[in-house]
């Protein structure tokens, strides 16, 4: 999935999906005071596991098993990048898991920066629950 600023005249911001860039969001640059009306100096995001409140345990995330450090076995999101000022896509780089460390819970996120194939910049995630 990515996140792209087609119209560099207006500043409007598209969600577009697959190799063909389906497009199935649209945010007007009218509505952004800041943030992404400008150009951003970082990037966060995150992940949750649910389970509904008359369910026990934790649900899996991902493939359901502990990380292995496979593409095979993970789950993963693959080619992360950020767009410059250029409008060009950029390997999103300078990057690190926060609170991952202190995690005891039975999930995991792993951060590769750059695997030098297809994948680029990679971040794999999963776990069994409990």
């Amino acid at each position: 999935m990515t996140l792209k600023l087609n119209d560099e005249a207006n500043g409007n911001w598209w969600l577009e999906i697959g190799e063909n860039d389906t497009q199935i969001g649209f945010w007007p640059q009218r509505i952004f005071s800041g943030g992404l009306n400008d150009l951003a100096t970082y990037l966060d995001w995150g992940g949750e596991a649910y389970s509904p409140p008359n369910e026990s345990g934790l649900p899996q995330m991902g493939s359901g098993f502990i990380l292995s450090g496979s593409v095979y076995e993970d789950s993963f999101c693959e080619q992360i990048t950020t767009i410059n000022e250029a409008h060009d896509p950029v390997d999103a780089g300078d990057t690190e898991v926060i609170g991952n460390e202190n995690v005891t819970l039975p999930y995991g996120v792993r951060d590769y920066p750059d695997t030098g194939g297809d994948l680029r910049h990679l971040v794999s995630f999963g776990g069994p629950g409990s």
